[in-house]
């Protein structure tokens, strides 16, 4: 279920529900001076 995106695992080693939390798809972009921006996909709002 983890593999499939259903399940969500914390830093804490705790699991819950993605479908219960409030995530937003999208994807990070890194930039050579060790810093980067989290770009969200379209249509999520």
């Amino acid at each position: 279920m983890s593999r499939d995106g259903q399940l969500i695992s914390n830093r804490r080693g705790m699991y819950g529900l993605a479908s219960s939390m409030e995530l937003i798809k999208g994807r990070i972009q890194g930039n050579k001076d060790g810093f980067g921006f989290f770009i969200p996909d379209i249509g999520i709002f």
